[in-house]
């Protein structure tokens, strides 16, 4: 019963020291390669310089995950005529990756979805939970990171978005739209 109180202790002493961010604002991305839904392979190399790049972690057993992914579709239908591309990072394990594809068109996600059912990825970014986000410039630098979502985490993605397309987002029509 003491070795497990201790436990406890160490475990809640250790939440509250702040982790590591690795991957951090500033930081380049790592490069990689990984398989869309068609099969075919990305890389993330090959998007770089043709605009900013919205990657996102998700599983589609994280509630989390799937309602920040709604807003993401939301933002890439509204930039992706100005270069904003989505690369959304399943982290479904080999024995749930085949809803995934179900999953996406049931939902009409339009933006590029790869399969990291290994965690290669996810490991290179130095991640340690879902949903996590980064938006890239167009040399692959981390000009925003978010872990988790609540609702209006999506409204510092639309300004960044904004930002690095050189728009105004207090004048731009859809900034004042409801997003539910």
């Amino acid at each position: 019963m003491k070795k497990s109180f201790v436990s406890i202790l160490i475990l809640a002493l250790l939440m509250t020291i702040p982790v590591y961010q690795a991957r951090a604002e500033n930081d380049t991305a790592p490069d990689f390669v990984l398989q869309d839904l068609e099969g075919r392979q990305v890389s993330l190399k090959s998007l770089l310089g043709k605009g900013p790049i919205i990657l996102d972690f998700w599983a589609t057993h994280c509630k989390p995950c799937v309602k920040e992914l709604k807003h993401i579709q939301a933002i890439y239908d509204e930039y992706k005529d100005k270069g904003l591309q989505v690369m959304a990072i399943s982290q479904d394990s080999p024995r749930s990756v085949s809803k995934v594809k179900s999953f996406v068109s049931g939902r009409r996600f339009t933006f590029t979805v790869l399969l990291d059912t290994n965690t290669e990825v996810f490991r290179k970014f130095r991640l340690y939970g879902l949903p996590h986000t980064f938006i890239l410039n167009d040399k692959g630098e981390i000009v925003l990171r978010r872990f988790g979502y609540k609702p209006g985490d999506e409204k510092d993605v639309r300004t960044k978005i904004e930002e690095m397309l050189g728009q105004d987002s207090k004048t731009s029509p859809d900034s004042t739209r409801s997003e539910n």
